[in-house]
Order: structure tokens, then C-alpha cells, then sequence
């Protein structure tokens, strides 16, 4: 029986997340602590702030599962994917901090003139959902689950899209994001993200890592490249749980704020045992 950590991503922030963390473990971010503790859901909902926050939120929350839980896999939902660097001792915890600033800058400022963003697709018909996102300049961001399915654009496409998919039974919803993440309007901010990481040291896997672009585990040597192209490149988490099973990984441990993770790990591994820790009392889960 294997155990793996699922990282939040972004879209699981709200107002006081992990505030009951914060008072365990000090940090040495007051002023990120403080966006956390005081800013405004509309502040916190902004890229260039949503990303270190929600990062800091979880490594305070991991600190304390790590005190009765050691996992065997980590793994991240996109931004969360640098929280599982961190706990697998890839990132330190002021590279990670600084990393993240930098990457949730560099999409603000790529995405914020767009006029583009994204919706979930609610359907099993994969295929048909690829074609038909191709057909109006579209693009697949996130796999999420086998009925869950985020397409990315500029919005006038989307919304054509949205019609198609209607006429075709197929369910869909916008998301209320600052634009089209994992997609190739962000293939300048990737080479902009690759001068910052190679100011980054980044140290030997001590827990091995399921990567969003390719949903398998890889070498040390691989780890800035699959940074680079995640911010582009559609997140395989389906693909990235399914691999931890057939690794052996029996539970699931959801840290950060949310439950979005493990909602969407129930729907691809119904079998597997799932967790949410996002609240102190979540502890007890563990014992």
C-alpha cells in the first residue's frame, strides 16, 4: 500500500485559507501571510497573487501531514506541481516562493489583454470534444477526469464552441479564470519562465514525482523542461493518477485549500482512498 500527495492548484483559493497552519509553523513570508489572511476573495483571485499564496497555504498545511505521513509519490494540479518540487526537496521553500511569484507574473501579464479564457467540459466523449476544439480554434488545457474535460481560448471562440457543444448534448461551463492557462498563448511567458528557472538550483528527486505534461514519473534531468512546457501544455491528471495506481499508490492525500483534487481523483480511481487536508480537525484523517 503506497501513498501519494496531490498538491492544489489554482482555483482552489478563498479568504483565511490555512490560517490555522499559519499559527503552527511561522513563516518567513508576512507579507504573502498576511494577501492570505486579510486580502479580499477578488485579490486573491488575481494570478500574480493567487499563485504564491495558495503555494504558501500548502507547504504550511504539508509541514504537519509530513509529521505523520511520508509519501511514497507527489504530484500537483498545475500550479500545485511546485508545491510536490518542494516536498519532494527539488525546490527549497524561497524557490519555490520565488518561482511561483514569477510564473504567476508572467501569466498575468501574457494573459491579461487576451480576451481569452476557459470552460469545463462535462462529457466522456473525449474524441469528439478534441475535434470539435479544434475546428474553432480551441485548445485542450486540462484533462481532469473521465467526464471533466477544461477547454482554453479566445473568448468570441469559445463561445461558439459552447453553442456546437449544446447542439451536441454536451455540457459545458465558463470558468471564471484570468485567461486561457495551458495553452499556447502562453508559449512567450514559457521562455520568459526558463531564464528564471535557470537561475533556479534544482536538487535530486527524494520522492518521486508524477509530472503534469507526461502523467509518468522521469529523471532529475527532465524536471526544468517539464516546468516550461506545463505552462503551455494540457495537464494529463488523469493520466497522472491513473500512473500512481498502477505504481501501487492505494491513498490519496488532497493538501492545500479545496477539495477540488480529490473530487476529481474519486471520479478517475473510485477504489482509491481519498483525503482533504485543509483544516486542522482534517489531521485526524491520518491517525
Amino acid at each position: 500500500m503506497k501513498t501519494a500527495f496531490v498538491f492544489a492548484g489554482q482555483g482552489a483559493q478563498k479568504e483565511k485559507m490555512g490560517q490555522e497552519f499559519f499559527g503552527l509553523n511561522a513563516t518567513n513570508y508576512p507579507e504573502i501571510e498576511s494577501l492570505i489572511l486579510t486580502g479580499t476573495q477578488e485579490q486573491l483571485n488575481q494570478t500574480h497573487i493567487t499563485q504564491k499564496a495558495i503555494a504558501l497555504t500548502s507547504i504550511s498545511i504539508a509541514k504537519e501531514v509530513l509529521k505523520r505521513v511520508k509519501p511514497d509519490y507527489v504530484l500537483g494540479l498545475s500550479l500545485g506541481e511546485y508545491s510536490a518540487l518542494w516536498c519532494s526537496q527539488v525546490l527549497s521553500e524561497n524557490d519555490l516562493l520565488q518561482t511561483v511569484t514569477i510564473r504567476g507574473n508572467l501569466m498575468h501579464q501574457a494573459l491579461h489583454d487576451s480576451n481569452s479564457s476557459m470552460m469545463a467540459v462535462l462529457d466522456q466523449d473525449i474524441e469528439l470534444i478534441k475535434s470539435l476544439t479544434k475546428d474553432y480554434d480551441c485548445w485542450i488545457s486540462n484533462y481532469n477526469a473521465p467526464n471533466q474535460t477544461v477547454v482554453s481560448g479566445i473568448k468570441d471562440n469559445l463561445n461558439k464552441l459552447a453553442n456546437v457543444f449544446k447542439m451536441n448534448h454536451i455540457r459545458s461551463i465558463p470558468l471564471k479564470v484570468s485567461g486561457a492557462f495551458h495553452s499556447p498563448l502562453l508559449k512567450e511567458a514559457s521562455n520568459k519562465l526558463e531564464t528564471a528557472l535557470d537561475k533556479i538550483a534544482l536538487k535530486p528527486q527524494q520522492i518521486p514525482v508524477i509530472f503534469n505534461v507526461t502523467g509518468d514519473t522521469d529523471d532529475d534531468k527532465s524536471i526544468k523542461d517539464m516546468l516550461i512546457q506545463q505552462l503551455y501544455s494540457p495537464v494529463q491528471f488523469v493520466t497522472c493518477i491513473n500512473r500512481a495506481v498502477e505504481l501501487g499508490v492505494t491513498k490519496f492525500i488532497e493538501i492545500g485549500p479545496g477539495t477540488t483534487n480529490a473530487s476529481l481523483i474519486k471520479k478517475i480511481s473510485p477504489n482509491s482512498d481519498v483525503f482533504s487536508i485543509n483544516q486542522l480537525k482534517d489531521l485526524e484523517k491520518l491517525v
